[in-house]
Order: C-alpha cells, then structure tokens, then sequence
C-alpha cells in the first residue's frame, strides 16, 4: 500500500511547493483538491472495483472507501472508471500549470525547472510503472480493466 501511494504523495507534495512558489495559500488550496479528489475517487469509482471490502486494494482505497461509501456494482467498473477517472486529474495538471506560470515570470529558475521536472518524472513515469508493476499485476479485475487486459 505504502509503494502504491508514495508516488502519488510525492506528486502532492512537490504540486504543494510549487504553488507555495506562487502564493502559499495555493499550496493549501492544492493540498485540499487533491484529498477532494482521492475522497471523490473512493466515492465514485472504488465502489464499483473489484478490491472494494477487501484488503488487495493496492492503494488501500478499497477498504477505507467501506467506511463512507456503499458498494456498487462490480460489472460496471470499466464504465464507471472511465466516466469518473478525470477526479483525479487536478493533481496531475496543475502543477505543471503553476509552474508554467512561474517559469513565464522567469524562465531562468532552476529550482522552477528541477521541481517541474521531479513532478513529471514522478507523475508520469514512475507512479505509472508502480501502478503497473505492483498494483496491476496483483489486480483481481483484469478482465473487466478500464485500461485493457494485461
């Protein structure tokens, strides 16, 4: 659970510092969409998952998401995956959106440059290969996967 997540955490925090970078309010707001996001995703798709009630959830959502959400019906996770997976997608644009705007304000900033390029090598290739590696490969869904038979 702890490798499913970190990368996700990373992704977060280095999304924080930049918006810190901008306004530190923004880094508070930024931290609190992401949450939002994570509590919509239980909400909206973990219901629906394969691992929902059960402790195989790699990223643990499947058991925290029984708490607060009733479960749903499993055959149409794929559908309901992909109608509500742009939850998520906050975390992962508007990072690279504020530091974009940092960069316009001076494209010569080196640690606006190494944080842009840590949130996508984390964002968008190393949280992608765990996810793959260790949260597909134990997936007990894969012949109703949003993303396609492994």
């Amino acid at each position: 659970m702890i490798l499913e997540n970190l990368p996700l955490w990373i992704t977060y925090v280095i999304g924080a510092i930049i918006f810190f970078l901008i306004w530190w309010p923004l880094a508070v707001i930024f931290l609190e969409i992401c949450i939002l996001s994570i509590i919509l995703h239980m909400g909206l798709i973990c219901p629906h998952c394969y691992h929902y009630g059960t402790n195989t959830c790699p990223s643990g959502y499947g058991m925290v998401s029984t708490k607060w959400f009733s479960p749903g019906r499993k055959q149409e996770f794929s559908v309901v995956f992909k109608r509500w997976i742009w939850v998520v997608f906050p975390g992962w644009i508007l990072p690279p959106l504020g530091a974009g705007y940092l960069l316009v304000q001076d494209w010569k900033s080196i640690p606006v440059w190494v944080l842009l390029i840590a949130f996508c090598i984390v964002g968008f290739l190393i949280l992608p290969i765990v996810s793959k590696q260790y949260g597909c490969k134990k997936c007990r869904n894969k012949s109703n996967c949003p993303w396609g038979p492994d």
